[in-house]
């Protein structure tokens, strides 16, 4: 971490925090690691201009990672307060955190929100579904899913 945090000052040394592509793999590279810190991943976070879905993901997938899936679910509320537009890289961490969480009504709600979205095909979501319906007990809503989907892979 303490090399990280040396590439940091350099990066902000130089002015190139300013350089979205640096400030986004910063962000991520410190949430999403083994060795990182979510506290200071929220650190850079808080200092993003206009973060996009790429920041707002490494936050929701760190909070998971650290076991901290309020954390998760209240970062993708501050996402769609602030207007950025969840994609299908959002979703499977979302309900990972509600699984965790057994959080059945929130994980419908994210149900609802990939079909309004046209994000059910993707089979990442589909599979975190049935994953989370299934650890909330709700086996007939799991079994439902993995019938309608239609490309099934090894983790179906």
């Amino acid at each position: 971490m303490e090399e990280f945090k040396q590439v940091h000052a350099q990066v902000l040394k130089l002015g190139f925090f300013c350089s979205s592509f640096c400030a986004s793999n910063l962000l991520a590279t410190c949430a999403l690691s083994e060795w990182g810190s979510m506290d200071y991943a929220c650190s850079i976070f808080q200092h993003i201009d206009d973060p996009g879905s790429f920041e707002f993901n490494a936050m929701i997938r760190g909070h998971v990672k650290e076991f901290d899936s309020e954390a998760a679910l209240c970062t993708y509320l501050d996402m769609l307060e602030v207007g950025v537009e969840p994609d299908n890289f959002t979703y499977p961490s979302l309900l990972k955190s509600c699984a965790s969480l057994s959080a059945v009504e929130e994980g419908m709600q994210i149900h609802g929100q990939v079909l309004k979205l046209g994000f059910v095909e993707d089979v990442f979501v589909q599979n975190s579904l049935i994953n989370m319906y299934g650890k909330c007990g709700w086996i007939k809503r799991s079994c439902a899913v993995f019938e309608q989907m239609d490309g099934k892979d090894r983790a179906s």
